[in-house]
């Protein structure tokens, strides 16, 4: 277990450092120079959203609360849904990078501010808790205290974003869902063998209410 910890680690970091390459400017590190194929942009999106609020954090919630620990992966699938369907067409036609600019353009400098500034606490409560899934896994497969492991997580993460900046989140996304697919097909049916199948699994969940 701790051999394939440490051979994911090194894969996204190699990944990180070999994607920061094609990042030669500004344009190419923020929006990959308008050259980043779908799945590049899928691999960014998802990734930064399938992560440790969307697979240890909602199955911990899920263990003490219920299906309402649904509520932040169902929200991140409506809103990738919306933004498909409603403002890709226009944030692309607008030249804007970020969706701020488009605020800036329609309603001013000072709600382009305010907008910011929401997005900034948005994005650290968000980073806040991938770090907590993080540490609690690193310090559950490696002994080390839970402060080691928050900077660990973030030496990380720093590495394959901001080193190869779009390039960098696209493929670490890409390669992070390809293996949160295959441990979560390989864990359920672990699961499912050591319950004995869908009536042990029943049975298990009955005797915890």
């Amino acid at each position: 277990m701790l051999f394939g910890l440490l051979l994911t680690i090194a894969l996204i970091i190699a990944i990180g450092l070999l994607s920061g390459r094609k990042a030669k400017d500004a344009a190419t590190f923020t929006t990959g120079g308008g050259k980043a194929s779908g799945w590049v942009v899928c691999g960014t999106i998802m990734g930064t959203i399938v992560s440790g609020q969307s697979t240890v954090g909602t199955a911990q919630l899920a263990f003490h609360f219920g299906i309402s620990a649904w509520w932040f992966t169902i929200g991140a699938a409506l809103g990738c849904l919306a933004l498909a369907l409603i403002y890709t067409k226009p944030l692309r036609s607008s030249g804007c990078v970020t969706l701020m600019e488009v605020i800036s353009k329609e309603y001013g400098r000072k709600t382009e501010i305010v907008g910011s500034v929401l997005c900034l606490i948005g994005i650290f409560i968000s980073i806040i808790a991938q770090i907590i899934a993080s540490s609690a896994l690193l310090t559950s497969l490696i002994p080390m205290s839970y402060l080691v492991a928050a900077f660990v997580a973030i030496a990380l993460m720093m590495v394959y974003v901001v080193f190869g900046g779009l390039w960098g989140a696209g493929w670490g996304g890409i390669v992070k869902m390809g293996l949160l697919y295959v441990s979560s097909i390989v864990a359920g049916l672990f699961v499912w063998k050591s319950a004995q199948g869908w009536d042990g699994l029943t049975a298990s969940i009955a005797a915890l209410q």
